[in-house]
């Protein structure tokens, strides 16, 4: 019966594993929830929505041209290249702009927000948690 208990111990960490993983991306979840709740309706938010929309569809040109019509300072630069970055698929160099960003606005919560969605993309699951905010994770323990 070795083996059978092995097995059931295998599948007990693996349902462990499991649960961690689903609290992880529930936390992210919420977050940006809450994020985009507590930002709503802000001209900053209308614009932004625009810029990111633009990038989903590639249209880098027409996004850059919203950004460059607000007087935008070096954290809002970074931050529109940062999310270019990350419309392009190249998280490790968007995570790095979005850090720059959190260095010169710390509370600067869009960036926060995109910096812990870019990590969970980048498979980086431990990380988020140190950028989202103030809000605490715990997963559950299983027996």
């Amino acid at each position: 019966f070795p083996t059978l208990a092995k097995n059931q111990a295998e599948n007990r960490m693996s349902r462990v594993q499991g649960l961690r993983l689903l609290y992880c991306f529930r936390f992210i979840l919420v977050l940006l929830i809450s994020l985009s709740i507590a930002s709503f309706g802000s001209a900053e938010t209308v614009r932004d929505n625009d810029i990111s929309r633009l990038l989903t569809f590639g249209q880098i040109g027409a996004a850059r041209a919203i950004l460059e019509a607000s007087d935008p300072s070096p954290a809002d630069r970074l931050f529109f290249d940062a999310r270019l970055l990350k419309s392009q698929a190249k998280l490790t160099a968007a995570i790095a702009l979005f850090r720059q960003v959190l260095q010169i606005e710390p509370n600067r919560m869009n960036a926060r927000r995109e910096l812990a969605h870019t990590l969970l993309l980048n498979r980086d699951i431990a990380q988020p948690r140190l950028w989202a905010g103030r809000i605490s994770f715990q997963p559950v323990d299983a027996d």
